[in-house]
């Protein structure tokens, strides 16, 4: 395996790009110039609550294959090599990563390895859900918990399921798909949302031609937004906090185009952000177990109009980073949000005008606190009197 030119030792690059803007220390976890015959999967970033960070790297020779990686700004630790995810596996570029540590990701482990939902810490891989049980032969896609609950769709029997594996490794089925007006017609593709008690949120789509976001606990599952509310849920954005409150994007029904993103726990939905303030259009999002939020989103106008990464409405005060900023001696080219743990940290892949790929956590800066600021005051008034004495 080709080792990453990863830094050393945690390394706080910069403030955040603007004056303006909310202050991050950006670290860098991986970073891979433009001589390296391998490159990150931008969307396969993953953060856990402390801190770790998860993510695949693709490899083009000798064949088509992914190395698993875990970091948190030191050497980076192997998870495995040479996986397989456009195997029978399913095409899945995505990890998970829990709060030991393990990371998780669906492939075919050659030559002789598991296939299926895999996940290891460094020493081994353990299939958590090979690709035998039930009847299975088809990931399509997953999200694990911080606390170590599995979320998945997949294929058994020729019909797709949603699943969730328990913390006893058992299985449990939440939903099926049908062909009847009144069944599921298509589960999510794109995303899932799952909370650390093992809450499961999925995109919906409906025998009868309309769209809607599931949630289900384990016991029950059903629909908490419907098509009805004068929006059409979109199955590009999922998440979901420890409360239960989901984070989804919706377009107008009128319109494909525009739209924002909503969270909703089974009442009306409450509009967070849309598109008809600064913003175009969304393209992730994710939420803290606490329910904060991150998204990434391009503007109508200015210079992060190709894309950035905000915590809020204001596309200055909540600015992340975006598209043109510098970063690491280059400047950022392209952008991929990963995801927010609740210490505010967020994960990201980061494209850089000199071809380098890196994968990012930007570190929320403290507010000073008012015995800091007394402090300073202190500090300053001691030396202006010392200087006076020294006269």
């Amino acid at each position: 395996m080709k080792a990453a030119r990863a830094l050393l030792a945690p390394t706080l690059l910069l403030f955040a790009v603007s004056a303006h803007a909310s202050d991050y220390h950006f670290v860098v976890i991986a970073d891979f110039d433009p001589s390296d015959a391998e490159g990150v999967v931008g969307q396969s970033v993953s953060i856990n609550s402390e801190g770790e960070v998860g993510f695949l790297v693709l490899r083009s020779s000798p064949e088509l294959v992914d190395d698993v990686y875990r970091g948190a700004g030191g050497p980076l630790t192997p998870i495995a090599a040479g996986v397989d995810i456009y195997s029978e596996a399913g095409a899945n570029s995505a990890t998970s990563i829990d709060a030991e540590g393990a990371v998780s990701f669906v492939g075919n482990l050659p030559p002789q390895g598991p296939l299926g939902l895999l996940a290891g810490s460094g020493a081994s891989v353990e299939a958590l859900v090979p690709a035998s049980s039930m009847g299975i032969h088809n990931f399509v896609l997953f999200r694990g918990s911080d606390t170590g609950f599995q979320g998945f769709v997949a294929a058994a029997n020729a019909v797709f399921h949603l699943y969730r594996r328990e913390l006893d490794a058992s299985l449990t089925p939440l939903a099926d798909e049908g062909s009847g007006a009144s069944d599921i017609l298509s589960l999510g593709r794109y995303q899932l949302g799952i909370n650390a008690s093992g809450t499961v949120a999925t995109f919906l789509e409906l025998g009868d031609g309309s769209r809607g976001i599931g949630r289900s606990d384990g016991d029950s599952f059903g629909a908490i937004v419907g098509q009805s509310q004068g929006f059409v849920p979109q199955p590009y954005v999922i998440d979901i906090d420890d409360a239960g409150n989901v984070l989804f994007l919706a377009t107008p029904s009128t319109s494909p185009l525009g739209g924002g993103l909503y969270l909703a726990s089974g009442g009306s939905p409450a509009p967070l952000v849309d598109s008809s303030g600064p913003f175009a259009n969304f393209l992730s999002g994710a939420l803290s177990a606490a329910g904060d939020l991150v998204f990434q989103a391009n503007l109508d106008s200015g210079p992060s109009a190709t894309g950035g990464l905000f915590t809020g409405t204001d596309p200055v005060a909540d600015k992340v980073i975006a598209v043109g900023d510098p970063l690491a001696g280059s400047t950022v080219s392209n952008l991929n949000l990963g995801d927010m743990n609740d210490a505010g940290q967020i994960a990201f892949y980061a494209g850089l005008a000199d071809g380098r790929d890196l994968v990012v956590r930007a570190d929320p800066v403290p507010e000073p606190s008012a015995s800091t600021c007394a402090g300073a005051a202190l500090l300053g008034l001691a030396a202006r009197f010392a200087a006076r004495r020294g006269r």
